[in-house]
């Protein structure tokens, strides 16, 4: 009778340890599916920044152009000048 007890003992402990062993083995598995999930997720963020970064960039340069500069010059009435003249100080009394 005796050796029945240590069998169904020594049974009871190894299914006990390969319940904890499958335990352990579908928490990693669900860790690196959240993991991989998660990254996914992460990688659809980055290129939907990037191509808004990208169209932002775009219009940046199409408003800093000189074409638009000078389009949006002339539409507000201003006009080209031939030169510059710059005012000498010395014409001035200092006080």
């Amino acid at each position: 009778m005796e050796k029945r007890g240590a069998w169904f003992w020594l049974s009871s402990m190894l299914l006990v340890f390969m319940l904890v062993l499958l335990m352990n083995y579908i928490s990693g598995v669900n860790s690196y599916a959240s993991t991989g999930y998660e990254i996914k997720q992460q990688q659809k963020k980055l290129s939907l920044l990037t191509e808004k970064n990208r169209q932002m960039t775009l219009k940046i340069s199409e408003a800093s152009s000189i074409v638009n500069i000078e389009t949006d010059l002339a539409d507000s009435n201003f006009v080209s000048i031939d030169s510059a003249r710059f005012v000498q100080t010395a014409q001035y009394s200092q006080r």
